[in-house]
C-alpha cells in the first residue's frame, strides 16, 4: 500500500527555501506516501542528517496541497531543540507560521488565545511535558 502510493516524481515544495539532499528527498517522499495511506511514522536515524528539514517539507506540502486538513500541526520535540525548530522553520520555510507554545502560565494562556483566533499558526512546537490531553 505504501509502496503504490510513493511518488519517486513528487519535487520538494515550493515554499521550502532550502534544497535537500536525495536521502532527504526519499524521506520526504516517505512521509507524504504515509500520510497518503492514512498512517504515520517518524524519521530516526544519525543526528545532522536533516530530519528536521524534511519534516518542515512534509508540513509545507501538505499546506500547499491542502491534504493536511488546514492544520494547525502540533510539532512535540524536546525543550532543548525548540529553538532550532523556530531558527529551521524562520529559514527554511518561511511562509509556514507557528507559535511555540512553552514559557510560563501566561504565555501559554496567551498562545492559546491566538490558537483560537480565526488565523492560528501553520505548526505549534512544544515540549513533551505540555503536549497533555
Amino acid at each position: 500500500r505504501i509502496a503504490a502510493a510513493t511518488t519517486a516524481s513528487l519535487s520538494q515544495p515550493r515554499s521550502l527555501q532550502c534544497s535537500l539532499h536525495s536521502y532527504q528527498l526519499d524521506g520526504f517522499r516517505w512521509l507524504v506516501a504515509l500520510h497518503r495511506c492514512g498512517l504515520s511514522g517518524i524519521l530516526a536515524d544519525e543526528m545532522g542528517l536533516g530530519k528536521t528539514a524534511q519534516a518542515i517539507a512534509l508540513l509545507a506540502h501538505l499546506r500547499e496541497s491542502g491534504g493536511g486538513g488546514g492544520g494547525p500541526f502540533l510539532v512535540i520535540a524536546p525543550l532543548s531543540t525548540l529553538s532550532g525548530w523556530a531558527l529551521q522553520l524562520s529559514s527554511f520555510c518561511p511562509a509556514l507560521s507557528f507559535l511555540q507554545y512553552t514559557g510560563a502560565a501566561a504565555d501559554r494562556a496567551a498562545a492559546r488565545r491566538r490558537l483560537s483566533a480565526a488565523s492560528p499558526p501553520d505548526i505549534v512546537p512544544t515540549p513533551p511535558r505540555l503536549a497533555r490531553p
